[in-house]
């Protein structure tokens, strides 16, 4: 079993373990996030609804500019 398969079984089962918390928090949207950004892309297609994937495609982004901004943050204090 490749790695990306066993991290989009890992993200399948922790949302799976909170479904209720999730259903309870309705509108809110979940944060998805990994190291491996091709498993939450294929977990996107593989399972989640429409509106489940855009929201894990806008928090991906989200981590992305936090990151690039940390970097860039970093480099001006050097």
């Amino acid at each position: 079993m490749t790695n990306n398969v066993k991290e989009i079984k890992a993200i399948y089962y922790v949302q799976l373990r909170f479904e209720q918390v999730f259903k309870k928090m309705q509108d809110q949207a979940v944060l998805t996030l990994s190291n491996i950004t091709t498993a939450v892309y294929d977990f996107g297609k593989w399972k989640a609804k429409e509106s489940l994937t855009e929201r894990i495609k806008q928090g991906n982004y989200t981590q992305q500019q936090i990151h690039f901004r940390d970097c860039a943050d970093r480099e001006t204090t050097q």
